[in-house]
């Protein structure tokens, strides 16, 4: 019953989507959307119509023989995560069907894949806390056998990392997907020490504070665009990830805050708490 509820809901909340970001639709959409037939796509209306207060949401335009959203009065029964709303635009099928030619909301292409023989085994690692043997490339050291006990996966929003723990440097650290050239078989079951629960930067929350950077014209643009309430806005990351969080925002991290503000809007006030992180990729932390 639970599985049925849940489709139900999904089909209801699809129809708010449309009404929302297409102002209206017809049974074809949500033939298209859930592959159903036209009798399917009727009851959909008919239960979505039969729920008490719908007819302030929508209304039948009999001319263009569909439905359409009432602007003034429309207020959605299901709850709507932008995030849902953002990887539907993202989907081509679902943009098609919204009305979009094409992608609803385009994205700059990766520069490069991790490889499905790769990250599938990795997943299973993950899953089942299994320590793995792989073939790796590092821009410091070249190529080189690792085994390692993988924990994660996370994207920077350049690349998808793993973080894990390398039993050659006895430590956590994080590897680029990427440049995992091959996995070469599963070597045993990782111990506790090699287990999330042991990562500390990884479990350890750091508090970044980040402010408009001083040489921008007008911070009350940035404050607004990043939704400021003070001065200086605190985002809460994983210790692990700081430099990674501070590299997707372009944040100066620089002692004088010295980087092109036009390249860099906000920039770090408390730069102190990355002496306890790995910060050599945060923007200009490295400057003297």
């Amino acid at each position: 019953m639970a599985v049925c509820e849940s489709l139900m809901d999904s089909r209801m909340d699809f129809i708010e989507q449309l009404l929302l970001l297409k102002g209206w639709f017809t049974r074809s959409d949500l033939m298209c959307r859930f592959d159903i037939k036209e009798a399917a796509a009727t009851r959909e209306i008919a239960k979505y119509r039969n729920i008490k207060g719908s007819e302030n949401n929508l209304v039948f335009n009999k001319s263009l023989r569909r439905y359409e959203i009432k602007n003034d009065t429309f207020s959605p029964f299901f709850k709507k995560e932008i995030t849902t709303i953002l990887s539907n635009l993202k989907n081509k099928n679902i943009s098609d069907i919204v009305g979009f030619d094409g992608f609803g909301i385009d994205m700059f292409p990766r520069l490069s894949e991790p490889k499905l023989e790769i990250i599938a085994p990795i997943s299973r690692a993950i899953i089942n806390k299994k320590t793995i043997d792989i073939s790796y490339f590092s821009v410091t050291n070249g190529s080189s056998k690792k085994t390692i006990a993988p924990h994660s996966i996370f994207d920077s929003g350049h690349k998808l990392y793993i973080r894990c723990y390398c039993f050659k440097y006895e430590k956590f650290l994080e590897l680029a997907l990427d440049r995992i050239v091959s996995f070469d078989g599963v070597s045993g079951d990782s111990d506790s020490q090699s287990q999330k629960e042991s990562d500390c930067d990884w479990n350890r929350f750091v508090d970044l504070e980040i402010e408009p950077h001083p040489n921008v014209e007008h911070p009350e643009t940035i404050k607004y665009e990043l939704g400021f309430n003070e001065q200086t806005k605190v985002v809460s990351v994983r210790s692990a990830l700081a430099q990674y969080w501070l590299q997707r925002w372009s944040v100066d991290c620089s002692k004088t805050h010295c980087l092109n503000h036009k390249q860099y809007h906000l920039v770090l006030s408390n730069r102190d708490v990355l002496e306890k992180v790995s910060a050599c990729i945060a923007p200009g932390y490295l400057l003297l």
